[in-house]
């Protein structure tokens, strides 16, 4: 069999975060072409044809795409970097190769969040007030007028870098507008009204308009000092006082989910959308074309291939896979690990080990530095050290589980940066 008749799939990034899905790729019996500038990526190895272009090249990729596609026959497209750059490639290739994908229309329409908000409003689904600014002055302004309010880059940024929550000085609003300008692309910021109440996460897929949610997970967050921080998730079955009201929460959600997905015109990918369920009734906060962060190895961890599911996706196979978070008979939970001072991590794996001992199907640990490297008090989930997932009788247990004491002791932080 030759090249051309081989089917291919390309992957844009070689990151740790794309090796599950060249090995799944790998499993469907296809060829890989392979992007980053890195060739010591972890990818790299992996892939039966690398090019050393990086994933923010995007003419660079479709050059490279068109020319491959003469003798490899290209089939699907994809990445799991949350960077616009390499989601604009994807959309890209996909549309000049005729291939199953997200479009540039949908990716702008989540990647400028002015442009979101405004489609959202369209429709009628409701997101919090927000202003675009374009010097500090209008963001002095409208902190006195709304008190209450969170500091963003307009388009661009990857997760919540540039993010914060309510500067409590005029220095530190000086600091945060800086930050947020510098990240995003249209050197616009957005400052968007903070509404209090639970936040969650609804994560799926969509394939030719039909929809699938594999989580609605409880998504924590924190305010540490500025900083807009995750601290995990936590996704399942509700323990029965709970089940109810959890279930009609869970309806009402799902229902919002495709309508957001129609306002967006957001098919054949991925999603994420991130809601605050207040006083208020539901505010849509965010939404993006890949799984939020980690929601990838939680749902691994359950029982969902995600990694298949995606590629399978890309190439446009159908695909069978429901909304399993309605018929999850347990709980898991995933928290994140932060640094908390500045210094070199020591990892206990003493400690881990004798966890592990305890329950050794139920509890997960992966770490994003290794033993001696430099680490700082966190500003955004990028300063991510490390994280837990575990699984218990329901959500609520399994969060309060990855809570516990002996969790914060698996790792310390010394020695000089």
């Amino acid at each position: 069999m030759n090249n051309k008749q081989q089917p291919w799939l390309c992957i844009i990034g070689a990151s740790h975060s794309h090796v599950p899905f060249i090995k799944a790729a790998n499993q469907l019996n296809l060829k890989t072409i392979v992007f980053d500038r890195n060739k010591n990526a972890p990818g790299y190895k992996l892939a039966d044809h690398f090019e050393a272009i990086s994933t923010h090249d995007v003419e660079g990729i479709i050059a490279a795409c068109k020319r491959q596609n003469n003798s490899k026959k290209i089939i699907g497209c994809l990445t799991y970097s949350s960077d616009s750059q390499a989601l604009k490639a994807v959309a890209k290739v996909s549309e000049l190769l005729c291939l199953k994908g997200f479009s540039t229309e949908a990716l702008n329409n989540i990647n400028n969040k002015c442009i979101m908000k405004e489609r959202l409003r369209e429709f009628n689904i409701p997101t919090p007030e927000f202003f675009t600014v374009h010097n500090l002055e209008e963001v002095y302004q409208l902190k006195n007028k709304l008190k209450n309010i969170i500091i963003k880059p307009a388009t661009g940024a990857c997760g919540s870098i540039g993010v914060c929550m309510t500067p409590t000085t005029n220095q530190n609003l000086e600091i945060l507008f800086k930050k947020a300008f510098k990240y995003s692309e249209d050197d616009n910021v957005l400052v968007e009204v903070h509404y209090p109440g639970q936040e969650y996460s609804i994560d799926g897929y969509v394939q030719d308009g039909n929809i699938a949610i594999l989580s609605i997970a409880h998504k924590f967050v924190s305010n540490l000092g500025p900083n807009f921080l995750i601290n995990g998730f936590a996704t399942g079955i509700s323990p029965e006082k709970r089940r109810n009201k959890d279930y009609t929460n869970f309806l009402h959600l799902s229902k919002l989910t495709s309508r957001i997905l129609t306002a967006l015109k957001i098919d054949n990918s991925f999603f994420s959308i991130d809601i605050i369920l207040g006083k208020n009734g539901p505010m849509v906060i965010d939404c993006g074309l890949l799984m939020d962060s980690k929601i990838d190895y939680l749902l691994k961890f359950s029982g969902t291939d995600i990694y298949d599911l995606r590629c399978r996706l890309a190439i446009g196979e159908k695909i069978n896979y429901f909304s399993d978070w309605k018929s999850f008979e347990c709980g898991y939970a995933l928290r994140f690990l932060y640094a908390n001072k500045k210094g070199r991590l020591h990892i206990k794996y003493d400690i881990i080990k004798k966890i592990l001992k305890q329950q050794p199907d139920l509890i997960f640990f992966s770490w994003e530095r290794q033993e001696g490297d430099p680490v700082k008090l966190p500003t955004s989930l990028a300063d991510t050290i490390g994280w837990i997932i575990v699984k218990d009788s329901d959500r609520y247990t399994a969060w309060e589980k990855i809570s516990r004491e002996q969790f914060n002791n698996v790792f310390s932080v010394g020695g000089a940066s």
